[in-house]
């Protein structure tokens, strides 16, 4: 049988009203805030301080809500310069392709920022980053493979490299979900205004001709980068259990 496990949880106005005391290490979570707080097994709610945040209160747990991912979309960026908007939420509607033709090695192929204000990455745990990419190469006879690059972009527009991912197996003429792995060494702390970057180049070897290729997004192509940490949830979606 599967063990789940289910963390306390309802809205802040809940908990305040409630005032329980948690048990030594039970963990209290907030809906709303997506702050948590541990009890001591002597301390009411009230009184107790929030866990995992900075000193200005900052949840460091708000890496990416929800599903730990990131959906590459169609829609552009605000930055401009061809990028598209990549956001938590599960792109709806068809895929959406974007062809380049006669791609050489380390040529970019596609860029994704997060959206502004959202969700303020402050902090990037380590561990392994995924991406995953649905592609095709409709033509040429080189091998292609991907590879992501991960940026962090300031409000000045300054981006500074912090990963590449290794490369996917190489693509053929049938659009399929590639995948690459990326481990973040150390844990990284960002400022509240920066953007995330991911950059989507090509690694083209062999003989023979410039390839054609397409990446596809959207919808259900599944696109996407899963980080390492993934924000507590309601297992079941069922709220209001603090009393």
């Amino acid at each position: 049988m599967a063990v789940r496990i289910q963390i306390r949880r309802d809205i802040a106005a809940n908990w305040v009203t409630a005032n329980p005391v948690l048990f030594q290490g039970e963990i209290g979570y907030e809906l709303d805030t997506r702050k948590m707080k541990i009890g001591d097994g002597a301390t009411d709610w009230n009184s107790l301080a929030y866990n995992f945040t900075d000193s200005t209160g900052i949840d460091l747990l708000q890496v990416i809500e929800g599903n730990g991912a990131y959906y590459f979309k169609s829609t552009a960026s605000d930055l401009g310069a061809g990028r598209y908007e990549m956001t938590k939420d599960i792109p709806a509607g068809g895929g959406f392709g974007i062809s380049n033709s006669g791609v050489a090695d380390g040529d970019i192929l596609a860029e994704f920022a997060s959206v502004d204000g959202f969700p303020n990455v402050t902090y990037l745990p380590s561990g392994p980053l995924t991406f995953y990419m649905n592609a095709v190469q409709t033509g040429g006879t080189k091998l292609t493979k991907l590879y992501a690059e991960f940026y962090t972009r300031t409000i000045a527009g300054v981006n500074t490299l912090i990963a590449t991912s290794d490369f996917t197996d190489g693509l053929t003429g049938v659009a399929t979900l590639f995948s690459s792995f990326v481990n973040m060494p150390v844990t990284r702390n960002i400022g509240l205004t920066d953007r995330l970057l991911i950059v989507i180049k090509a690694n083209v070897t062999g003989a023979g001709t410039d390839p054609d290729i397409t990446i596809n997004i959207q919808g259900a192509t599944s696109s996407r980068c899963r980080f390492p940490f993934e924000s507590v949830t309601s297992v079941n979606g069922f709220f209001g259990d603090v009393t």
